[in-house]
């Protein structure tokens, strides 16, 4: 635990020292509460584990009415084998439930770490993109308004300029504030006061997602929320049977003697419920109610599985058509467009409106590129988080 603890110090203090990767992002999952409380939990469920091994206690009956008479007997309650049995059986399925949530805490907060890290590199190079955009429609409003000063260019040029800059000027302060965000949103989730500055350097698509080979059946099968429902039906089938178990009456042996004017008996006896009036017919029913409750959410979870698997994969695809589309010429095209148009307003041949117009294109078709590619990235983590091997 030591080791641990000082590892993740040393993390901790590098992050604040230099810019935050992804890695040293990632180092600091262990410190979050989520983590931790699932820790606790399976702390707490070896526990109930031990509590549910122990044998029952047994007491002694010491009596003295008098001098001349006094007795002493040891009671022994005893559990037949099959209550003790399901008893533990449900303890160790506990263990597995919280073993089991534990591991889907782990892999929910590296998406989640991942996912916000992403959004402040995301924000990032939005902010530079309106950035560009903003000082280059500035040198266009200066240049516009000393034609118009010179009586090169109509005043509505010099208008629409200015407005053009005033419009991304607002855009490039909106995309500032979420980028304040996102760092603020990633500082909180790391549980960090300052957040330094993101590396950009981030793993390739490739890497990133890694499409399963086997069938999403077995995947499912692995998935700790899924592993952890078939743990729960099966705690709560060994809950019925502790319940049935318990209409067999639980003796308890009495072993002591007495003396009585100088005569000593030996005692030997059993106390043995009898289950006439009381057959647990409640607790037994109400522990199949649960039983059936717990079946349906196996089948439930499975089918939600099935279902945030196609989404996402749905959304890979989409993503991945769309940067196929701009990688293919479409942004190519945006670019010459906007170039041919600059040079053509530059030496008169065109107005300002086909200068504006084909730089609102190039801009909005890097906006969606960019968009784009951190969608295919987030459908991949959704993907990888839904399909990964248990202990990546």
């Amino acid at each position: 635990m030591f080791p641990l603890a000082l590892s993740l110090t040393f993390a901790a203090a590098s992050v604040h020292a230099s810019s935050l990767t992804l890695l040293q992002a990632m180092a600091l999952l262990k410190e979050h509460p989520q983590w931790q409380a699932a820790q606790a939990f399976i702390e707490q469920s070896q526990a109930d584990r031990i509590t549910a091994g122990q044998y029952l206690n047994p007491s002694l009956d010491v009596v003295t009415e008098t001098k001349d008479r006094q007795s002493l007997a040891m009671v022994f309650p005893v559990e037949t084998p099959s209550v003790r049995q399901y008893r533990q059986l449900g303890a160790d399925q506990g263990i597995e439930i919280a073993t089991q949530q534990a591991l889907l805490v782990q892999r929910q907060l590296r998406t989640q770490i991942q996912r916000a890290y992403y959004q402040v590199v995301q924000r990032k190079q939005e902010m530079q993109l309106a950035k560009d955009e903003l000082q280059l429609l500035e040198k266009l409003r200066d240049a516009v308004q000393l034609k118009v000063k010179v009586g090169e260019s109509a005043r509505y040029e010099g208008v629409k300029a200015e407005a053009e800059w005033l419009t991304s000027q607002t855009r490039y302060k909106a995309s500032e504030q979420q980028y304040l965000l996102a760092r603020q949103q990633l500082g909180e989730l790391l549980g960090l006061s300052v957040v330094p500055e993101i590396a950009d350097e981030l793993p390739a698509d490739s890497q990133l997602c890694r499409i399963p080979k086997q069938s999403f059946d077995d995947l499912v099968a692995q998935y700790p929320l899924y592993q952890a429902a078939k743990a729960n039906l099966a705690k709560d089938q060994a809950a019925t049977r502790f319940e049935q178990a318990l209409v067999t009456p639980q003796p308890t042996f009495t072993v002591g003697g007495e003396y009585e004017q100088g005569i000593e008996r030996f005692k030997l006896g059993v106390n043995l419920p009898l289950p006439l009036f009381n057959q647990r017919d409640g607790q037994i029913a109400s522990a199949r109610a649960k039983q059936k409750q717990s079946e349906a959410m196996v089948m439930s979870v499975e089918r939600q599985l099935k279902q945030d698997w196609s989404q996402a994969f749905i959304r890979y695809q989409n993503a991945n058509a769309q940067l196929v589309s701009y990688e293919s010429g479409l942004l190519k095209e945006a670019e010459s467009a906007f170039q041919v148009a600059q040079a053509a307003y530059k030496y008169g041949e065109r107005g300002i409106l086909d200068f504006i117009d084909a730089q609102h294109t190039l801009a909005s078709v890097r906006r969606g590129y960019l968009t784009n590619q951190f969608e295919r990235r987030y459908a991949c983590m959704d993907i990888q988080q839904l399909t990964q091997a248990v202990g990546e």
